[in-house]
């Protein structure tokens, strides 16, 4: 393995176990078994080296979802599956980079960006419209920013029940919103 892999290796290890604020150079490099000078020549910055790791997380996520659709699964469940699947095993990770996510808005850029490319291809593939597309978008949002508070523990049947909540309540999103406005229901006439 490279340094610069045992750097970004030892980075989601320190961001899983300890948190986004233990990210410091000397102990990165320290688990990572390198020296200052080797950490330099990869990565400019701390900054760089916590970018480069959350493209080697979104590279993740977006192998994972590849690899489900290439069995012949439909997008939007398999992008609701892979979002539980990554909260399951690797939420502590996700919680650490939501909460750099917040510090850093060039981070927070990539994310969205990423997230809104799956989340379109879904509502497309899908037939869902555009409220649909918002709903999903938040509700995975929300899933992942449940990671950020590390004492909540969810069970198999928590997990189950939350992907089918999610599926159905994009599902029957209704399109057309809601005015304030009565309408006459059909069949019924002005006045006789």
């Amino acid at each position: 393995m490279s340094a610069r892999d045992r750097i970004l290796e030892a980075a989601v290890e320190i961001a899983a176990s300890e948190g986004v604020l233990s990210l410091g150079v000397d102990n990165v490099n320290r688990r990572a078994g390198v020296s200052k000078g080797a950490f330099f020549y990869h990565f400019k910055s701390k900054d760089e080296m916590v970018m480069a790791m959350l493209e080697k997380v979104l590279q993740d996520f977006d192998t994972r979802i590849d690899a489900r659709i290439a069995e012949g699964l439909p997008l939007l469940e398999v992008l609701v599956d892979v979002a539980i699947g990554e909260v399951k095993e690797r939420g502590a990770l996700i919680g650490s980079l939501v909460a750099a996510i917040a510090i850093d808005p060039s981070l927070a850029k990539r994310v969205i960006h990423s997230s809104r490319c799956w989340q379109d291809k879904a509502c497309h593939q899908s037939g869902l419209g555009p409220r649909a597309s918002v709903l999903l978008h938040l509700l995975l949002d929300g899933l992942f920013m449940s990671t950020v508070k590390k004492d909540t523990e969810r069970t198999e049947a928590e997990f189950r029940e939350l992907r089918a909540v999610i599926l159905d309540a994009v599902r029957s999103c209704p399109e057309n919103p809601v005015s304030g406005e009565n309408k006459p229901s059909s069949g019924t006439s002005g006045g006789s």
